[in-house]
């Protein structure tokens, strides 16, 4: 019990809004998020949808043109990253949306400063504290749901936000573990330094884990943090979650676990352990001393508490496949987002 409370204090519970989807386009693959002025709107982007199924299915056919490694984490190719290794710590706030959008965010411009080659790369992790303090992002309506600080947020709606305003270092803006009134001033009165993403960027998400395409959502899935890095992705946490990965290296839920309440983590890779199971590398945000250094590995295949449903990350507003490159050389324009889009609220 006092381990289950101890994990509790750090989540971000989830809860399904009916109204959370509207206008909200779900047809499997993938989709762009945009503003039409009023509300957030969804269109799907056939082009990178497209791609990445042709290569899937060449795959399929003897023909793997990025050729995927079994084991990948995007940190072996950027080991000495700041934005990337930084293992932070929300403690009692439920702000685990926050912290994840702005790993992906720190993470992405890093990567594209690197390849670049831009004087001074930008490496700095991102505030954490000041997207709970100001983004207030609302779903669409009839919903009444909107970013609410340490009270819980979604994260392809607040990935949307740092799309539009950017992200700021916790040198300028510090963590607090709690909610603040949001100023747009570093916390000693100096100007804030604030980190803007491309304009060319647009927030996608991709409509993922059709029953009938587990194979080809877990390949896209791969290709796009393959490609682009690490993204943001949701799941339900259960009461077994502690226990389990006490006992063993990957967790997947046992079958009488309870639901407590939902998660938002960053991920990092995938692989298959020694004993042939296949999971997901995730990034925490409950400290270095949690788990192994802050991550952990969660199954892979069966979407296991919901880990496979939804993905957030950069895309690029336009694609040309022609220059598209794998791996560490990476796409010049960045991500954002692949999953099933659910109507959660994450805290």
């Amino acid at each position: 019990m006092i381990v289950l409370l101890s994990l509790v204090s750090e989540l971000c519970s989830i809860f399904i809004d009916p109204n959370a989807q509207y206008d909200l386009d779900q047809t499997p693959g993938i989709h762009q998020l945009s503003h039409n002025g009023t509300h957030l709107v969804s269109k799907p982007r056939p082009d990178i949808d497209g791609y990445f199924r042709r290569i899937y299915y060449q795959s399929r056919n003897g023909d793997n043109p990025l050729n995927l490694p079994v084991n990948y984490t995007v940190l072996q190719d950027y080991p000495y990253s700041t934005a990337m290794n930084a293992v932070r710590d929300q403690q009692q706030c439920g702000g685990c949306w926050a912290f994840a959008v702005t790993d992906v965010a720190a993470s992405y411009s890093y990567i594209r400063s690197h390849n670049k080659k831009d004087n001074p790369i930008r490496d700095y992790e991102g505030s954490a504290q000041y997207q709970i303090n100001c983004d207030h992002q609302c779903a669409p309506k009839p919903s009444t749901n909107c970013n609410r600080g340490c009270s819980g947020g979604m994260i392809f709606y607040a990935a949307y936000w740092t799309s539009q305003n950017g992200y700021h270092e916790p040198s300028c803006v510090a963590y607090k573990n709690g909610d603040r009134t949001c100023i747009h001033a570093c916390d000693d009165g100096r100007i804030l330094s604030r980190h803007a993403l491309d304009t060319e960027e647009t927030i996608a998400f991709y409509f993922a884990h059709d029953p009938n395409e587990i194979d080809l959502s877990n390949y896209i899935r791969k290709q796009l943090i393959f490609s682009f890095g690490p993204a943001a992705i949701q799941y339900t946490v259960y009461d077994d979650f502690q226990s389990v990965l006490n006992k063993q290296e990957i967790y997947k839920k046992s079958p009488y676990a309870n639901e407590v309440e939902g998660h938002a983590v960053t991920c990092y890779g995938w692989g298959i352990s020694a004993g042939g199971t296949s999971y997901w590398l995730a990034k925490n945000s409950w400290g270095e001393g949690w788990n192994d250094g802050g991550y952990f590995k969660i199954h892979r295949g069966d979407n296991t508490c919901g880990v496979e449903s939804l993905t957030v990350f950069y895309a690029p507003a336009t694609w040309d496949e022609k220059i598209y490159r794998g791996g560490a050389s990476r796409i010049s324009a960045p991500i954002l987002a692949l999953g099933l889009l659910l109507s959660f609220i994450l805290m």
